[in-house]
């Protein structure tokens, strides 16, 4: 059995594209101990398998987030932002970490608009334009310096092997890649990295992401 370490209650949401509303929640399965749920089964083992390594709920949240930007590209990533809802078992105190994406230093009031002040259509939804300023690598570390308990480079290291040596695709990551490639085929490097041979990967096949593994080491590192 594993034990959290601390009697908090942990909401961790990384945002990137959109949110998805719920006609309702019921609960299903009490847990004693502890649970992880997430939107892939590879970063929920993960965080599971982080519990059992005697880390605590944060450390698993940290875990899962990570994991999310290897295997649930559509919006889990360290290119985004998100929030984490903190609620102390003992005091009832509530805290949240606003670690969303910002404006960059150079962006004005009209950069979607074109001499005649007309939207530019895509011009703040899809290519470089479209960025903000990441914050979800300095959220998930300001997240684990005041309440993780492992070592930040045991959080983050089996990340980035897992993009090092790739994951089985499953039926809903080709699905999703498949109803965005066109937008995925506009750009060489995201059509170099999910559209080889002009495609999705195939379920069960191998993703690989050498590059997202080098930037993941390299943040393994830094602490």
């Amino acid at each position: 059995m594993c034990r959290i370490g601390r009697t908090f209650t942990l909401v961790l949401i990384v945002l990137s594209l959109q949110l998805c509303g719920c006609a309702g929640v019921g609960v299903t399965r009490y847990y004693d101990h502890a649970v992880v749920v997430s939107a892939a089964p590879v970063a929920t083992d993960i965080g599971v398998e982080v519990l059992r390594s005697g880390g605590n709920a944060f450390d698993a949240a940290v875990a899962v987030g990570f994991a999310l930007a290897v295997v649930y590209p559509e919006a889990g990533n360290i290119g985004g932002g998100g929030f984490a809802v903190i609620r102390d078992g003992q005091s009832g105190v509530v805290r949240a970490l606003d670690f969303r994406e910002t404006a960059p230093a150079a962006a004005f009031e009209t950069m979607y608009l074109d001499d005649s002040s007309e939207v530019i259509e895509g011009a703040s939804t899809v290519g470089a334009l479209a960025a903000g300023v990441p914050g979800t690598v300095a959220g998930l570390y300001e997240l684990w310096k005041e309440y993780g308990s492992l070592p930040w480079d045991q959080l983050v290291t089996p990340i980035a092997k897992l993009a090092d040596t790739g994951f089985v695709v499953d039926k809903y990551l080709w699905q999703s890649i498949t109803e965005k490639a066109a937008a995925l085929s506009g750009f060489e490097v995201t059509a170099r990295q999910f559209l080889p041979g002009g495609k999705a990967p195939a379920v069960g096949d191998r993703l690989v992401q050498a590059d997202l593994a080098r930037t993941l080491y390299a943040v393994a590192c830094s602490v």
